[in-house]
C-alpha cells in the first residue's frame, strides 16, 4: 500500500484466532463507558491564549492512539491493515444547531495539528453539505464532544455494524476536581482488534501526553 498503510499477516498475528472470532460477528462492536480523570489542563490553555481546551485534549488523545497499533488497525473484510496516518474528524454545532464534522490529518507538531482541526471547524461551520472524506474513510477517529452535560452511557451511531472497525469516542463535560479533571467518557471500538487492556492503555497513554505537554512549557 501506497500510503503508508501495511496489511498484516494473520499467519503470524498472535491475536489471529481472537480477530477470526469475533469478525465473524454480526455485530463486532464493543461500547465501554466510564470516567476519565486526567490532570486538569483548563489553567494552561488559558495561560497559552491561543489554546483551546479541546484542541489540546484531542491532540493528547490522538498522539496516544498513534502509539498503541490496535488503534490503527482497521478490518477490511477478512483482512487486517495498520495505517500511519490517521484523520481525526468531530462533530460542530452550526449557527442553525444543525451539526457537520470537522476532519483533518493528525499531525505530530501540536501547532500545524490545531492550525488543521481549526481551519476543518470553521470550513465545518460555514459549507451547507455534510464534510466527508470518503476516500480515506477507515483512517479516521470519530470524535463528540457534549460539552454542557455528564453522561453514564452513549450509544454511537454506525451504519454497517459488519463492516466498521473506526474507534468512537464521546466526551462529557469537564467536571473540576482540585488538580483533576472528571470527563465522562464513551469508547466504542471492534473486538477482534481492541479489548479492555487497550483502553487502559490508550488512558494511561493519554494522561502521559497531558503531563509532558503542561510540563514542557
Amino acid at each position: 500500500m501506497n500510503d503508508g498503510s501495511k496489511k498484516i499477516d494473520l499467519s503470524t498475528y498472535p491475536r489471529e484466532k481472537v480477530f477470526k472470532y469475533f469478525n465473524s460477528y454480526a455485530n463486532p462492536l464493543w461500547t465501554l463507558n466510564f470516567e476519565l480523570k486526567v490532570k486538569n489542563f483548563l489553567p494552561y490553555c488559558v495561560k497559552e491564549k491561543n489554546v483551546f481546551g479541546f484542541q489540546f485534549f484531542l491532540y493528547c488523545l490522538c498522539s496516544a492512539m498513534k502509539d498503541i497499533p490496535e488503534f490503527m488497525m482497521r478490518v477490511r473484510g477478512n483482512e487486517l491493515v495498520i495505517h500511519k496516518k490517521m484523520f481525526p474528524s468531530y462533530a460542530v454545532t452550526r449557527k442553525d444547531d444543525s451539526i457537520n464534522f470537522a476532519a483533518f490529518e493528525y499531525s505530530d507538531d501540536f501547532s500545524i495539528f490545531m492550525q488543521r482541526s481549526l481551519e476543518a471547524k470553521k470550513k465545518a461551520e460555514d459549507i451547507n453539505d455534510i464534510v466527508s472524506e470518503g476516500e480515506k474513510s477507515d483512517y479516521y477517529v470519530f470524535l463528540t464532544h457534549l460539552s454542557w452535560m455528564s453522561f453514564h452511557s452513549f450509544q454511537h451511531p454506525v451504519m454497517d455494524f459488519k463492516n466498521f472497525s473506526i474507534p468512537s469516542f464521546a466526551f462529557g463535560k469537564y467536571i473540576v476536581d482540585g488538580k483533576w479533571l472528571k470527563i465522562s467518557t464513551s469508547v466504542q471500538t471492534h473486538h477482534a482488534l481492541v479489548d479492555g487492556i487497550h483502553i487502559q492503555q490508550l488512558i494511561k497513554k493519554t494522561n502521559e501526553k497531558i503531563d509532558f505537554m503542561l510540563s514542557s512549557k
